[in-house]
């Protein structure tokens, strides 16, 4: 196997899990939402949500997949840190602005698309995370692992 050069930063895994905790705050708080809101959704104390937010928590699968049904956004969203929101944001809209009307209601289309199949993906992991946990329950087995 190839050594990978430590530059590359994307296996500092510290690194990356704060970088998904702030990105978790951000649309938590684009969505208007409290932290009290997302624990009381999701079943958790605000403490533990805070903790998440903060870094100072492991992000188990299911927050992180709660996150992305509650707040409406793929997996990807959150997990991604090589192009900057702002950037890709900044991207589309100046090309959009070289487009006709016509073809800016095909991309609305497409994007809408796009949004209705990453929530679609959504509910599937998370209907397949709650089965997971009713099977484990069921048997009467702790699970604690973090993802």
């Amino acid at each position: 196997m190839k050594n990978i050069p430590r530059e590359n930063n994307f296996l500092d895994y510290d690194d990356f899990a704060n970088k998904v905790s702030v990105r978790m705050q951000q649309y938590r708080l684009k969505a208007k939402l409290s932290q009290r809101d997302i624990a009381n959704i999701i079943g958790v104390s605000k403490t533990y949500i805070s903790n998440i937010e903060r870094g100072k928590t492991k992000i188990p699968a299911y927050i992180l997949n709660a996150y992305c049904y509650i707040l409406h956004i793929s997996p990807d969203t959150l997990l991604n840190y090589t192009y900057g929101e702002k950037d890709l944001e900044t991207d589309i809209l100046k090309n959009l602005e070289q487009l006709s009307p016509y073809q800016k209601e095909t991309i609305r289309t497409m994007v809408k698309a796009l949004a209705e199949e990453n929530q679609k993906k959504c509910h599937q992991v998370i209907k397949y995370c709650l089965s997971f946990s009713v099977s484990w329950h069921h048997q009467s087995v702790f699970c604690d692992a973090q993802f």
